[in-house]
């Protein structure tokens, strides 16, 4: 919406400007009771999306914000008894625009960067199509701002997008964000597969560090709507929408993730007992929501989470779970591997060194039309599966195959199988990989 904005694509409607003055924090009594209602924005457009938070040193001092058409950067911010704060977050890339911002306050008052705000937005380039991440940090209740971008620049149709941040109870500020290869332009993430990453600052924002993936590098399904906090003792928890459980990439289950390491690692766990069909959301298909959201218990055991869901078959309904306690639930994952022929591919055996060095032996057609195939073996180093060179001497038929392998070291690993000689009679097959 923002892009479109700036454009001149959509013009907001304007009504008449707000007059009620916010001179303190509402109150009422005798309890219970509801406060009165006050319009914090000001002016005569459209102000949407709208977070509050409150001072941690004097709780009475309120700090709401929202997509303010109002302000030049569409970002406007309101205290009690002040009037609107409008955000310049310039943008980063010459003649571009910002967008999807998200703000944090660090409240709490023990931090070394109490009161603290960190606003993070999608920064887009003149051609709405090249993206990067930005966290603006104020230390000035908003006054000034200091903008760092929180990693490289993505050229289309490599697009970052839809960031969120938390604050741990040291200061340590953590943003994540979703990164796409974008199907079309203008750059965005709809309707792509999407990987969840994060960063972490731990010097009040001015610099940060290098992004993690929060999901295996094995997950090759859409990951999306995650939410982030950071628990008392500094437990990171992080929950998503994940399409890992359907080759299709259609329907999806909640998955949490708990990182006990300051953001380094997160075993990840499934916690929906159910998968949801998108389409089946109550509007034909053609919306399910745009948020879910956790939040942790008073004592930092248990992380609750919510998320709309279809298990009933009908429409979207609010579903809360979540998880107790660090670590993973051993479950399988696919781990994508290259296949080298045009024919069929196939893996027989497997073993493994160390949890960086795994190999795998089976066989390969080079072409759908030759029935001769070739040896294939490949290497895991940790990270990916990458193919390592082994012979084919088998003319016959059926061609070579290895079925089997043991590994000692990395330079001294044994495949066995057979190679078909010219009358196509098997002949067994023994390679060594070493020296």
């Amino acid at each position: 919406m923002a892009r479109a904005i700036h454009s001149g694509q959509v013009q907001p409607i304007g009504a008449p400007a707000g007059t009620t003055s916010v001179s303190s924090t509402p109150t009422c009594s005798p309890t219970p009771c509801a406060l009165s209602n006050v319009q914090a924005s000001q002016g005569k457009k459209p102000v949407n999306e709208d977070p509050i938070a409150a001072n941690p040193i004097n709780a009475q001092d309120l700090l709401t914000g929202g997509n303010d058409c109002n302000c030049s950067s569409l970002l406007g911010f309101f205290r009690v008894g002040r009037r609107r704060l409008d955000v310049a977050v310039p943008p980063l890339l010459s003649g571009g625009v910002t967008e999807k911002p998200w703000l944090q306050v660090n409240d709490n008052a023990s931090s070394p960067h109490a009161g603290a705000l960190y606003l993070s937005v999608t920064q887009y380039d003149a051609g709405l199509s090249d993206t990067e991440i930005s966290v603006s940090h104020s230390t000035n209740d908003g006054t000034s701002w200091t903008m760092t971008a929180v990693d490289q620049l993505q050229v289309f149709p490599s697009v970052d997008q839809f960031s969120d941040l938390a604050i741990g109870k040291d200061g340590t500020v953590y943003v994540s964000w979703l990164r796409c290869t974008a199907n079309y332009p203008p750059g965005d993430c709809g309707g792509t597969q999407a990987t969840l990453v994060l960063s972490k600052s731990t010097d009040g924002g001015s610099t940060w560090g290098t992004p993690v993936r929060v999901t295996p590098p094995g997950d090759p399904e859409d990951e999306f709507f995650p939410w982030l906090s950071v628990s008392t003792d500094g437990m990171v928890g992080v929950t998503w929408l994940d399409r890992r459980n359907d080759p299709t990439n259609l329907s999806y289950d909640a998955f949490a993730a708990i990182s006990s390491d300051g953001g380094a690692t997160f075993p990840n766990l499934q916690i929906a007992s159910a998968a949801s069909n998108p389409d089946n959301d109550g509007f034909k298909g053609t919306f399910m929501g745009d948020y879910t959201g956790n939040v942790w218990n008073s004592t930092g055991t248990t992380l609750y989470a919510s998320w709309m869901d279809s298990r009933n078959g009908t429409n979207m309904q609010d579903e809360v779970g979540g998880r107790i306690g660090t670590g993973s639930v051993p479950d399988w994952n696919i781990s994508a591997s290259p296949n080298v022929g045009a024919g069929s591919n196939q893996l027989n055996g497997v073993a493994a060194i160390s949890a960086s060095d795994i190999w795998a032996v089976g066989f390969a057609y080079p072409s759908t039309s030759t029935g001769v195939s070739q040896t294939l073996t490949e290497q895991w180093n940790g990270t990916s599966w990458s193919v390592v060179p082994s012979l084919s001497d088998g003319t016959g038929q059926v061609g070579n195959d290895l079925l089997g392998v043991a590994a000692i070291t990395t330079g001294n690993v044994w495949a066995t199988g057979y190679e078909a000689n010219s009358s196509s009679l098997d002949q067994t097959l023994i390679e060594q990989y070493c020296c």
